[in-house]
């Protein structure tokens, strides 16, 4: 991987003050908007709803709240930032960008899509492929209590309690320039608390849950994607072959991916730097529900030792997670990947036309 040269510019930094400075100013108390006549009944119902979960979130969690999600913001736009992804076009390692306190990252982050759009197309100019993303919500890591935004406020239930949690776990640890821990974390973190949310209120979200398996097998296939194709540029191809194989696997399992509901990423945006953005949410919560097991389920704990973890030096902390769980360690081997044939689990995708050119 590679930093880009002045990563502080004052451009970029100048954009990104006043985006958050726009978004602070513009907060309302979330009671306020509650009891005003303006506001109608399916916002009132979320926001009330969002309540809820933080309470959750501290009562049964031990998570830190404080002033965080109780102010909230209407934008007139369907995502608050634009994140641009960029990788070489023999290489499925990403671009990578350095900043104050959070460290490096894969991604450049602007609050105007079209800041982010010129950006990826310099990138493009000099020869680089680019993904551009929306993201409805981002944590500042306490330094401001965040609000709530229209962006993911109406999303369903079991999406918004998981949203939040994955959000507030940020505020609770984060590892510098780690960001697959980071996230692998929060999604852990996310994923359990929504389980328990659900149990506690006696719900089961048939639907979020087959979306996410949906997901969830499309996402290892992207990850079997990754490294067949970086194992093809390694040895000189061009990685053609490979994306030829991966859409005769992707069009041969299309019914257990949502039958149809991924065809315009496949299509139309893949590619190696959308890749990278897959790589950023690799799935390491295996190590981490390993550790929640460990600490005997208790949320206090786990942050605790979380946070040990995150302390240490980077290759002192892959030691540990991989001990944790071996599978965590390498998403090879997780997915299938090992030059030796697809594992045979029900949520594995089955491939023979991209497992042999794996090998």
């Amino acid at each position: 991987m590679f930093a880009t040269t002045g990563c502080t510019s004052l451009t970029y930094y100048h954009q990104a003050v006043a985006g958050q400075w726009q978004i602070m100013t513009a907060r309302q108390d979330v009671t306020e908007v509650i009891s005003s006549t303006e506001t109608d009944a399916a916002t009132k119902a979320q926001l009330e709803l969002s309540q809820e979960i933080l309470s959750f979130a501290v009562e049964h969690m031990s998570m830190s709240v404080g002033k965080r999600y109780r102010k909230y913001v209407a934008l007139d736009q369907p995502y608050v930032v634009w994140n641009v992804f960029a990788a070489k076009n023999n290489s499925t390692e990403g671009y990578t960008w350095c900043y104050p306190v959070v460290g490096c990252a894969p991604y450049r982050g602007f609050f105007a899509q079209a800041d982010a759009e010129q950006l990826a197309r310099s990138l493009a100019e000099e020869g680089l492929q680019t993904y551009l993303g929306g993201v409805p919500a981002y944590s500042t890591l306490g330094w401001f209590d965040d609000p709530l935004l229209s962006t993911f406020l109406h999303w369903p239930e079991p999406d918004l309690v998981n949203l939040l949690l994955h959000e507030l776990a940020h505020g609770e640890v984060w590892a510098e320039s780690d960001v697959v821990f980071n996230e692998s974390l929060a999604s852990f973190v996310a994923d359990e608390g929504l389980a328990q949310w659900a149990s506690a209120h006696e719900r089961s979200f048939p639907g979020y849950h087959l979306r996410q398996k949906e997901w969830q097998r499309f996402q290892g296939l992207l990850l079997r994607l990754k490294h067949a194709l970086q194992t093809d540029y390694e040895a000189g191809g061009d990685g053609e072959r490979i994306y030829q194989a991966f859409r005769q696997c992707y069009n041969e399992a299309r019914p257990s991916l949502g039958n149809g509901r991924f065809d315009e990423l496949v299509e139309e945006r893949l590619n190696n730097a959308y890749l990278v953005s897959v790589a950023t949410y690799a799935d390491l919560k295996p190590a981490f529900a390993e550790l929640y097991r460990r600490e005997n389920q208790n949320w206090s704990e786990f942050f605790r030792a979380a946070n040990a973890l995150a302390d240490l030096a980077q290759e002192e902390r892959d030691l540990a997670v991989s001990r944790l769980s071996p599978l965590a360690s390498s998403p090879s081997a997780e997915h299938g990947i090992d030059g030796k044939g697809d594992n045979q689990s029900t949520e594995q995708v089955q491939c023979q036309a991209l497992s042999s050119h794996s090998r």
